[in-house]
């Protein structure tokens, strides 16, 4: 990809666009929403700047993170990492999941995610800083989502073009942040409500906020490698759901008391039990 080469991601419905790609020359479809468009084509431009879309270009700099401030997209390199499957089961949606939580990369559209590219010692630094859940990288991330059954394409060494695909960024990494919170505190809800009910199983209780307690911690590691990394912040919603969390543990530990008192009480006493004997 050099001159005026161009990645371009469709953040919209793609059908009339792939329909104008394979007429006009300039215009090559790599994935599904991901073209290679020529832009000093007149017509190519016309057709790809009147959709919402984030384009990139490529580079052969990897500048460290911290010469990038937060609105120095210029000094930032990326990843795009396109996958799809051919018809996926429920286990390799479920799977698909679990490995983009442990994935600092945000999601541009169905089946195209943006990784930072960062340098060898950056990545160590940022991805594993808590060895007990590492994070994975776009390549390690590629890896297991073809173990897992699906077609994947990477390309790398890419820089935003334009201000407006910086701040299209952005908001995906907003709608990526406030989707997963708000998937866990829908979560929290119903277990409070479960909490709530008398003869409720104090068992299942512990094991549901468990599930939900392991989830925060690595989404919490992921995302604040994407606020060190992209210099967005995400400790305000992050913050609000982990006091969520902290209010759930604290009903579910009054639960767990209260079983414990009842059981004591009902207990015999041995004098008891000399009386009934009789």
């Amino acid at each position: 990809m050099s001159g005026s080469l161009q990645l371009a991601i469709l953040l919209e419905p793609t059908r009339d666009f792939e329909v104008l790609a394979e007429r006009v020359e300039g215009i090559r479809t790599l994935a599904r929403g991901v073209y290679l468009a020529k832009m000093e084509s007149q017509l190519v431009r016309d057709i790809v700047l009147n959709r919402r879309h984030i384009s990139f270009r490529k580079t052969k700099r990897i500048p460290r993170v911290k010469d990038s401030g937060p609105n120095e997209s210029e000094n930032r390199t990326y990843m795009v990492v396109a996958y799809s499957y051919d018809s996926p089961s429920a286990q390799q949606r479920q799977q698909t999941q679990r490995l983009i939580r442990r994935s600092p990369c945000v999601r541009l559209r169905p089946g195209v995610l943006l990784f930072p590219h960062l340098r060898s010692k950056e990545s160590v630094r940022y991805y594993r800083s808590d060895t007990s859940h590492p994070l994975y990288d776009a390549r390690t991330f590629v890896t297991k989502m073809k173990e897992n059954g699906a077609s994947v394409r990477r390309w790398t060494h890419l820089r935003l073009v334009e201000d407006y695909s910086e701040e299209l960024v952005g908001r995906a990494i907003e709608r990526m942040v406030s989707r997963e919170m708000s998937s866990i505190e829908m979560r929290l809800a119903r277990l409070r409500d479960a909490a709530a009910k008398p003869g409720v199983s104090v068992k299942k209780l512990k094991e549901r906020y468990t599930v939900m307690a392991r989830r925060f911690r690595i989404l919490r590691i992921n995302f604040m490698a994407v606020q060190s990394i992209w210099h967005h912040d995400t400790e305000r919603e992050l913050r609000r759901t982990y006091n969520i969390l902290l209010r759930v543990k604290r009903e579910i530990r009054a639960v767990i008391d209260s079983t414990e008192s009842a059981q004591v009480v009902a207990q015999p006493t041995p004098h008891q039990d000399a009386l009934s004997e009789k």
